[in-house]
């Protein structure tokens, strides 16, 4: 079996693959779906070649960039990691993890952000990290207290032409990816969650009485031809990413929640997204805390706090590092250890899916 990186003409068979291991009885929507992954471009993906040359085992990597107050961090997305059930049990993850680690690092990637949370992750380092909080909203939550009062707000759909306008709002939170306009847009018509959720995107702009849009949500959302079994199941849509004046978003909820006629919706903040978390305990029952979503793996701790403008080392494990740097809770932000950077992250699990 070779160990190598996926050759560009390769792409297809791992496109592929991974319909064939995740998309068995579904539509086999992989390659569109992650164009980051399988669509023609430079490649840093891994696979496992038989000696026909067939793919066997296929772990992808994108890069990607994270803009925090701390700095700038380099690092890349696994996912779509699958092996043909024919070939399990012989090690071709691991071994194909091994490659991902190496690679990141002679590419000055301290970073792998690992969309599962699997034992082959867990056991080579992977951790969970940061903080959030879920709420559930349901129909009606979001009825102002003032049922006359005209919302200030005028709610549209996005537009192609709005693509400036998300991607600078983008820019002003705490935590966010560094997308160039041309990859954000890429991501907006792929809507990689909403697609393997086997839902439909739905994006909302909500525009001050000036029209000036001043917030922007993406939502994934039942289909309309939703059989009729799985509708209770599946009648409740998610956040997956926003933007702009919390002020706004609430009404983009309440319009979201009210024309598609919902059941409900998850909405997962990372805990630096305290604005919008404050207005939502109004009309949220209790949330719940969780981690971020998936896992993360630092590869190379010294250039992590590099790339964060610490000058010095830490006396920590990688996982009291992550736990440390990521995390607003964590033990390990002690005495010793307060000149490291808090450094918020964006959820992982939102428009940016791997």
């Amino acid at each position: 079996m070779q160990i190598r990186k996926v050759r560009k003409h390769e792409l297809a068979q791992a496109a592929e693959l991974a319909n064939k291991v995740f998309r068995s009885n579904r539509s086999p929507i992989m390659g569109s779906a992650f164009p980051a992954l399988f669509q023609p471009g430079i490649v840093h993906s891994f696979g496992a070649f038989d000696d026909q040359g067939k793919l066997r085992a296929f772990m992808g990597m994108a890069p990607l960039q994270i803009r925090t107050e701390a700095g700038v961090v380099n690092a890349f997305a696994i996912g779509s990691v699958c092996t043909d059930p024919e070939f399990r049990g012989a090690g071709l993850a691991s071994t194909l993890l091994e490659q991902c680690q190496a690679y990141a690092r002679i590419s000055g990637a301290p970073l792998l952000f690992i969309s599962g949370d699997r034992s082959l992750y867990t056991r080579n380092g992977a951790a969970y990290f940061g903080q959030s909080l879920r709420f559930e909203l349901h129909a009606g939550s979001l009825i102002p207290q003032d049922s006359q009062k005209e919302s200030p707000y005028i709610i549209s759909d996005f537009t192609a032409s709005d693509i400036f306008t998300l991607h600078r709002l983008l820019e002003q939170k705490p935590a966010a990816l560094g997308w160039s306009v041309a990859e954000l847009e890429q991501y907006v018509d792929a809507a990689p969650y909403a697609a393997v959720s086997d839902q439909i995107p739905c994006f909302r702009t909500a525009a001050s009485s000036s029209g000036e849009i001043v917030g922007i949500a993406m939502f994934s959302i039942p289909s309309t031809d939703t059989s009729s079994v799985n509708a209770e199941r599946e009648s409740k849509g998610r956040l997956l990413e926003w933007a702009g004046e919390p002020e706004s978003i609430i009404a983009i909820l309440h319009n979201v929640l009210s024309s598609q006629q919902l059941d409900g919706l998850t909405i997962t903040l990372p805990w630096q997204d305290q604005a919008l978390s404050s207005l939502l305990q109004s009309y949220s029952s209790q949330p719940i805390a969780e981690r971020n979503a998936g896992t993360v793996m630092i590869v190379d701790g010294p250039e992590l706090l590099r790339q964060l403008g610490h000058d010095g080392q830490a006396d920590l494990t990688a996982e009291e590092l992550c736990s440390c740097l990521f995390d607003p809770r964590s033990p390990y932000r002690k005495e010793d250890h307060s000149s490291l950077p808090l450094v918020p992250l964006p959820y992982m699990y939102g428009l940016f899916f791997i």
